[in-house]
């Protein structure tokens, strides 16, 4: 594997570049030395996807052993997609010992270089305690870019998944999902959106995919509360934003966004999703199964019954008044519901659209 590195790193790591052999572009990686907020960063990508990952307040004894590092961030990136551990190790076997290099031509050092701004521009996202910068990272893998004048514009992260299936086959994911049933009260009837969810995200996340599943608009708090098979409630979930809730108060209440969800959707909790503590739309959350061989690293929508009320529409009381007044173009209210409505409410549901946005939501 070749790390084509800047002169500006090459000379801080002191030593001499070996020569640059013909290889895949999806086994060589650029790699340069820049300063983040006064400390020392490593920003290492792909040739091939510029996809990559961000290395942060590196000390001189760590560049002595840059080398180790870069491997352990590499399988961590590629951990972080959901890419089996087999095809990882494939990679590697692939790959060969890893070594440092002059960088290899303008392509990959103006995608290295492009990838350098965006872990600047994004400062805000560092981690000052952890040296391998998770939420940075996925900043840099989630820009659009065009590879070239004959590709569309891609993310990093898609266009690597791309080359590792050309590589190893098309199933180069193999992770757990859970299979959940979300049903919205309206009262008198229900919406209803079946999902495959991979299980190894949080509370925040999953409140994410409600949120597209059910095309809300994101503009009002939301919490989880999980039940016992008593209907006892055992954890309390809010969101970051909801000032009034202090998580430390009892052991039942925490952030979303500090919880996965793999315990609780594998002890088949019921859990209760609720948005809008004025409007108070609850969704109750059933685990049909776990499956076990989940092919994607996003959740799905398989099914999709009736549609989510207008925001603000002012809960069950308020979305019964509105029915019936865009019901009967005699009613008094007609015209302006239907006008208000125009911009707080989609007629359908379109499950194609649906996914095509849950494939990217938990890139956000």
């Amino acid at each position: 594997m070749q790390i084509g590195c800047t002169k500006n790193l090459l000379t801080t790591l002191a030593v001499k570049a070996a020569e640059k052999t013909e290889a895949a572009d999806l086994f060589c990686w650029s790699a340069n030395l820049l300063t983040i907020k006064r400390r020392k960063a490593v920003v290492v990508v792909n040739d091939s996807n510029r996809f990559g990952f961000v290395l942060y307040g590196l000390k001189a004894k760590d560049f002595s052993q840059l080398k180790t590092l870069i491997e352990d961030g590499i399988r961590r990136c590629l951990a972080a997609e959901n890419i089996s551990e087999a095809v990882i190790r494939a990679y590697f076997e692939q790959a060969d010992d890893l070594v440092f290099t002059k960088t290899r031509g303008r392509v990959a050092v103006a995608r290295l270089n492009k990838a350098c701004e965006r872990a600047d521009l994004f400062d805000n996202w560092l981690d000052t305690s952890a040296r391998y910068q998770t939420d940075l990272s996925r900043m840099i893998n989630n820009d659009l870019f065009k590879p070239d004048k004959t590709r569309d514009y891609s993310h990093p992260y898609e266009l690597l998944l791309a080359d590792f299936q050309r590589f190893y086959g098309e199933k180069i994911i193999s992770i757990e999902a859970a299979d959940l049933l979300i049903k919205l009260d309206l009262g008198a009837t229900s919406a209803s959106r079946r999902l495959l969810v991979p299980l190894g995200i949080t509370f925040a996340d999953l409140h994410k995919i409600i949120q597209v599943a059910f095309d809300w608009q994101g503009v009002h708090l939301h919490g989880f509360l999980v039940l016992d098979d008593r209907g006892q409630p055992v954890l309390n979930l809010a969101c970051k934003f909801d000032d009034d809730f202090d998580p430390f108060d009892d052991g039942q209440t925490v952030w979303d966004q500090d919880v996965r969800i793999d315990d609780a959707m594998k002890k088949r909790r019921q859990i209760r999703y609720t948005y809008d503590y004025g409007d108070n739309w609850c969704h109750e959350i059933t685990v049909f199964n776990i499956v076990s061989d989940y092919d994607k690293n996003y959740p799905t929508c398989i099914m999709a019954e009736g549609n989510r009320p207008p925001e603000d529409v002012g809960g069950i009381p308020g979305y019964e008044a509105y029915q019936t007044a865009i019901g009967n173009p005699d009613h008094p209210d007609h015209a302006q519901f239907k006008s208000w409505a125009a911009s707080h409410w989609k007629p359908a549901v379109d499950l194609a659209i649906t996914n095509r946005q849950l494939r990217h939501v938990l890139k956000r």
